[in-house]
């Protein structure tokens, strides 16, 4: 992850407390991106992940990325996304 300095970034998946989603928004961070949306299903972990941020520069969004409506509201709160970074696992049922 190079010359991510001043981009703003959307991660899916980004609740789990140990899962990659979480390790990639720490990195966004840490390569001082100017703003980072961490979304997940559970908003509790990416309310819990932007706790942690004394700069403010993480956005906690509860999305479900398999609801279109709730993906255009997200959207509507993300115009200025520099870059995405889609680790949401989906599971659909077999059959």
């Amino acid at each position: 992850m190079n010359g991510v300095g001043g981009a703003t970034a959307l991660v899916t998946g980004a609740g789990s407390a140990r899962g990659i989603g979480r390790a990639f928004v720490q990195e966004l961070r840490r390569r001082d991106a100017r703003r980072i949306y961490a979304t997940d299903l559970a908003r509790e972990g990416v309310e819990a992940l932007a706790a942690d941020d004394a700069g403010g520069r993480i956005v906690p969004l509860a999305l479900d990325v398999t609801d279109e409506q709730a993906i255009a509201e997200a959207a509507g709160h993300c115009a200025d996304v520099d870059l995405l970074i889609n680790n949401a696992g989906v599971c659909f049922p077999a059959g």
